[in-house]
């Protein structure tokens, strides 16, 4: 049994550090020790989901709580000490940094992980920056806003394993990357009958959040053909994930200026071919030969998110990285 303590966002929802927690809970032979709770994660969760960030849909409510443990301070405390614990998890590092001298003091580099969910990717252009000498061998420009993010990360991967969701290329050699992922019980198994090519719904034009509820949302994206998505604050948004789990296919018409290092294992070779199909049906409409295309890419990519996309595969990828050899 592989014993894990995960130090939690401190806000309500973190789609980075949920999407790792929920992975971790959907394997064999780990426990889980909660730093604090994360009360909208189980199925006894009884408040209204609609405050949560996302108004919490697909991602609240599912985890069995007989699954829940949170250790106390006095535990916490003896136990870091004590190396009871195999590994020590920072979902949110830039939101809670909980018992990190101790946990320092204590465990090997390889024993501690943080994660990095923030859309910064450090190289945003912005008026005012400075102009810092970095161990990178450079001078290069940095927003202001980022700057106390980024000497964090700096020190933070000398001491642990550094995940980052969004990795400008100087990077690349210095961060492990991480992506989003959806549960794998949201996930449609069978066909869905479609009736438009593009969902209802687009990103940023607040006229098409009409829906209410989860299933009205995600029946949403069933019906069509297409999603569309493209980068907002980071390129990586969970957005993604519940098109491709709905039996529908993203279409991300900026997927060019994608960062190879951010999102790295997203399927943007079908994407691209996809893209190309989408807008073919725009132009000429919905026949027999692109429908049929349609649908071989479809099932591509329902079996590619199946095996790369979920919480799951997420979590077995950072334990492969830790080389966790326990469990």
């Amino acid at each position: 049994m592989l014993d894990i303590l995960f130090v939690p966002n401190k806000s309500n929802v973190d789609y980075q550090s949920f999407c790792l927690l929920h992975g971790f809970y959907s394997l064999d032979g780990i426990r889980i020790h909660l730093e604090r709770d994360v009360p909208w994660l189980f199925t006894d969760y009884a408040d209204d989901t609609s405050n949560l960030y996302g108004k919490g849909y697909n991602t609240t409510k599912l985890i069995d709580p007989v699954k829940r443990i949170i250790d106390n301070k006095e535990d916490i405390l003896r136990k870091i000490k004590a190396h009871e614990y195999d590994l020590i998890v920072y979902g949110c590092c830039h939101d809670n940094l909980a018992y990190l001298q101790l946990t320092i003091n204590n465990y090997r580099k390889d024993e501690i992980v943080f994660v990095d969910g923030e859309d910064a990717n450090y190289l945003f252009q912005m008026r005012q920056s400075y102009q810092i000498k970095t161990n990178f061998g450079k001078d290069v420009m940095y927003p202001r806003i980022y700057l106390k993010q980024l000497r964090k990360a700096i020190f933070l991967r000398t001491k642990g394993i550094y995940f980052k969701r969004e990795i400008s290329k100087p990077y690349s050699n210095y961060f492990y990357p991480i992506s989003f992922a959806i549960p794998e019980e949201k996930i449609v198994n069978s066909r869905t009958i479609k009736t438009r090519v593009d969902a209802f719904m687009y990103p940023g034009r607040k006229e098409t959040y009409i829906y209410k509820t989860e299933d009205a949302y995600n029946k949403g994206y069933q019906e069509a053909r297409f999603g569309v998505t493209f980068k907002k604050a980071g390129w990586d948004c969970y957005r993604h994930y519940e098109i491709l789990a709905n039996n529908c296919i993203p279409y991300f018409p900026d997927l060019n200026n994608l960062p190879q290092n951010t999102m790295a294992n997203f399927p943007r070779s079908i994407i691209r071919e996809t893209n190309i199909l989408h807008d073919n049906m725009i132009k000429n409409g919905v026949n027999e030969e692109n429908e049929k295309l349609y649908y071989h890419y479809l099932n591509a990519l329902m079996d590619y998110t199946k095996d790369n996309l979920t919480t799951r595969a997420l979590a077995l990828y950072v334990l492969l990285i830790c080389n966790t050899g326990k469990w």
